[in-house]
């Protein structure tokens, strides 16, 4: 009877939990072992891993030494904003900064690419399970983008903000909806902490709870996982006209143990998954994947996560490639966006191709935006799209002559052409450019807003797309204001400005003066503005 109860209670050994859905690899990964030790019954290895990687008391090292002296106190106000942001939201989360600790933040000139990227990384982050290391170390580019350019406050908030949620298991995600969605390139976007992102801490923490339970009361259990089994990971869809849905499905396979759940997540919001719910053991299930081609054109290179409980691979990218054929496009045969107005009263020509197999007429057209005379034809002949990854290419449209008004001298502002054509789809079409007079700041003003003195940094771009020119000089007429500009994109300046912490309280106005060798631009002039604390 005893060995029959024995055998019994063998049977039905307690399970582990199951893996959060949506926490990340490295937590997933960390958390196995610690299950893997409480199944061998080696509780107290498993409590040391499990206090290195998880936890709510966050001790931070902040290594600012290779910082410019004037960007150390900036950048550690960036960082208290985000640790901030997390207390907040995180009930019974606590930071500290130490000498050695579980989080290390540290800044280097430039990073290499990633290994998936061309673009140069803004940080790296370093995963480490050994006692004495951190868990998470974070390496911050002072410089990213090409060619290299300063970053400001924002970027090192949203990287620790990134590496604090890391810390606490939550997987990153594809698109800047919240910390998890990082970039490397300089956006301009100050990112938050976001209710999926809480959610998965909440679930991460109530995992981890029943992992100390288990090794403080020295109860072992069984540890099962599934194993996700993709059978591509990426998708090549075929050609389709603009407004065409591509559709896919993407078979996922159970080799393991245990139920398999899946999550998703997507880099473009014309991009639509519905994962199946859970996949039982030696089972296959579809995902479903619909992309929405109304607003695309062109080369369509994007990828999704699918997140799982699978703690080998928890996280797998799968990449939709196609070509979206579009219905129309509005072209320069210099493929520029921008238009850059001499004022001499010079005529410029654009061009409206379509879709050869899907032809229009055209039966009106005007340009919105500024003062000019505007006239069409129909046209065949050679012409590049770079915009959507088209080289040089026979297309069918309209030639378009402006001539614009030699009285506008408008600066930058936006530019539209409004077509009327004869297809009852197409009745009324639209396409976007800009137009610029000479030299000009982008953006024209800076207002910081409401901002604290440590952390008052921002920039602008003084820009005169396809035409080079030289900055002689930039001046400010207050001496509050701390200013440099290096080389941009395409023969443009970056100029950057910091208003140092010596300046008054309050309202803080200032105008910045940038001179060019071009004497016909000579002078820009950039107001800023600030509320300062």
């Amino acid at each position: 009877m005893m060995s029959s109860l024995f055998l019994l209670a063998t049977l039905h050994k307690e399970l582990a939990p199951p893996m959060p859905l949506g926490s990340s690899a490295e937590f997933q990964a960390s958390a196995y072992k610690v299950e893997k030790f409480i199944e061998n019954g080696e509780f107290e290895k498993a409590g040391q891993l499990l206090d290195q990687v998880s936890g709510l008391e966050l001790t931070l090292v902040w290594d600012d030494k290779s910082l410019p002296d004037e960007l150390k106190g900036v950048y550690i106000m960036a960082a208290n904003e985000a640790i901030e942001e997390w207390k907040q939201s995180v009930p019974g989360l606590t930071v500290k900064y130490v000498p050695q600790g579980k989080l290390k933040v540290s800044f280097v000139e430039t990073l290499p690419p990633a290994a998936d990227s061309v673009m140069p990384a803004g940080a790296t982050f370093f995963y480490s399970e050994a006692k004495g290391e951190p868990r998470v170390e974070a390496v911050i580019a002072q410089k990213r983008d090409t060619p290299p350019s300063q970053i400001d406050p924002r970027h090192v908030q949203n990287e620790v903000g990134y590496a604090i949620g890391t810390f606490l298991g939550v997987s990153p995600v594809p698109r800047p909806v919240g910390y998890m969605g990082r970039s490397d390139t300089l956006s301009k976007l100050y990112l938050r902490v976001n209710p999926r992102d809480l959610a998965i801490v909440k679930a991460n923490l109530a995992f981890v709870a029943e992992l100390k339970k288990a090794i403080t009361n020295k109860t072992k259990f069984e540890t099962r996982a599934p194993q996700m089994y993709l059978g591509t990971t990426e998708l090549k869809g075929e050609d389709v006209h603009q407004g065409e849905p591509m559709e896919f499905s993407l078979e996922v396979s159970n080799r393991g143990n245990s139920p398999l759940r899946i999550t998703s997540s997507v880099e473009c919001g014309c991009i639509h998954i519905v994962p199946p719910q859970e996949i039982a053991v030696g089972q296959t299930g579809l995902v479903t994947i619909v992309v929405d081609t109304t607003e695309l054109a062109g080369k369509f290179d994007k990828q999704f996560f699918l997140n799982s409980n699978d703690p080998d691979q928890s996280e797998r990218r799968i990449k939709i490639k196609a070509w979206v054929e579009p219905r129309y496009r509005f072209l320069r045969k210099d493929g520029a966006t921008t238009i850059v107005f001499n004022g001499d009263g010079a005529k410029e020509e654009f061009y409206l191709v379509y879709d050869k197999d899907r032809p229009f007429k055209l039966t009106a057209l005007r340009l919105d935006g500024i003062k000019n005379i505007c006239e069409f034809e129909e046209w065949e002949g050679d012409l590049a799209d770079p915009q959507i990854g088209r080289g040089l290419t026979r297309q069918k449209g309209y030639k378009i002559t402006v001539l614009p008004s030699t009285s506008d001298r408008g600066g930058r502002i936006p530019i539209s052409f409004v077509a009327n054509t004869d297809d009852p789809e197409l009745k009324a079409i639209i396409g976007g450019f800009y137009g610029q007079w000479g030299i000009v700041a982008n953006p024209p003003q800076v207002y910081f807003g409401e901002v604290n003195r440590e952390k008052a940094s921002a920039s602008f771009v003084v820009t005169r797309p396809g035409k080079p020119f030289k900055i002689l000089s930039v001046k400010c007429d207050s001496d509050f204001v701390k200013m440099s500009h290096e080389s941009y994109k395409q023969g443009d300046y970056r100029v950057s400005l910091m208003i140092l912490p010596t300046a008054p309280a309050g309202r803080f106005d200032a105008v910045v003066t940038v001179q060019t060798d071009d004497p016909k631009f000579h002078t820009v002039k950039v107001n800023i503005a600030a509320i300062l604390k």
